[in-house]
Order: structure tokens, then C-alpha cells, then sequence
């Protein structure tokens, strides 16, 4: 159990230690248990900024929050630890489609996703590895062509993005 307080609540407390370390720690799950949509990004958040795990490998989010708002926590936490993140599931809450964009460039292991954010047709193609027309495409399969392609997930396996997705619209 990690006990997390806002700033108000604790000043001069975890907020100013540095990042608690969890070096062999693979699967983070996270639950939002109050109400408060806010007060659980916020703590969550906290908890996000004051960790540390550089071999996680699946990070789940369940937070019961429908508003979309700022929320650069989990970038942040993975520039930080740079972890082998494979699975990413963020559930129950919405996330700016620039700060999702920022989640996944920092999450280039990414095998399976599931988030709720309201993609624009630019974010769509952030998922997608770069695309070619289906006549280059015809004429490298004939050639047996190999074609090294980037993109901010070239592993995804697996993503479930909701179509009804809380968010309100922008």
C-alpha cells in the first residue's frame, strides 16, 4: 500500500523525497476508490511523480474521472524510469490526445494499449506505423522487399480505444 496526500495535505512530506524506487516491481495497478474524479487524477498523479519503476512492464489505471484535463504525470514518470512498459491500459478516466501522444513516445515497447481518448485523424496516424501507398507497397511485396517502418508503437499488438468515450466534447 503507497499512501499518497494532495499538497495541501502533506507539505513538506513525500512531495519533496525523491522517487521511491520499486527496482524489480513489473505489474502497477492503480484504483481510484473515492468519488472525487479530481482529487483521484490529482493523487494519482502524486503517486506517478514519487515512484520509480525502471523493470515495469504492465501499468494499469482505473480512475473514474469522465473530464478531460491536464494530466502530464505518466509522461513524465516515463521519461523518468524509462521502464520496458509492454502493457498500458487507462481506464475510466480521458486524456488530452497531446498527452496520450506524449505517453506513447515515451513507451516505444508498447505491445498492448487500452485508453480512452478522443483521437483527431493526426492522432490516429501517431498509432499507425508511417504509411506508403498501396503502389510502393505492391512493388516492394513483388520485389520481397523489406520494409522497416516507424512509429510511435511498431510492436502494438493490441489496442482498445473505446468509441464512446466519456470525454465531453472539446
Amino acid at each position: 500500500d503507497i499512501n499518497a496526500f494532495s499538497e495541501h495535505d502533506n507539505p513538506g512530506g513525500l512531495l519533496n523525497s525523491p522517487p521511491i524506487a520499486f527496482p524489480s516491481l513489473r505489474t502497477l495497478v492503480i484504483r481510484t476508490v473515492k468519488q472525487n474524479g479530481i482529487e483521484s487524477m490529482n493523487t494519482t498523479g502524486v503517486i506517478l511523480d514519487h515512484i520509480s519503476g525502471p523493470a515495469l512492464r504492465c501499468l494499469l489505471l482505473r480512475i473514474s474521472f469522465a473530464l478531460e484535463m491536464p494530466w502530464p504525470h505518466l509522461a513524465r514518470n516515463l521519461a523518468r524510469t524509462r521502464p520496458p512498459l509492454e502493457e498500458l491500459s487507462m481506464m475510466g478516466m480521458c486524456i488530452a490526445e497531446n498527452e496520450f501522444i506524449d505517453i506513447l513516445k515515451e513507451a516505444p515497447s508498447l505491445r498492448s494499449l487500452q485508453a480512452c481518448v478522443r483521437l483527431s485523424e493526426a492522432g490516429a496516424a501517431a498509432l499507425t506505423l508511417n504509411s506508403i501507398t498501396s503502389a510502393v507497397a505492391d512493388s516492394l511485396i513483388a520485389n520481397e522487399t523489406k520494409v522497416i517502418t516507424t512509429g510511435l508503437c511498431p510492436k502494438l499488438t493490441s489496442l482498445d480505444i473505446p468509441i464512446s468515450v466519456p470525454c465531453p466534447p472539446t
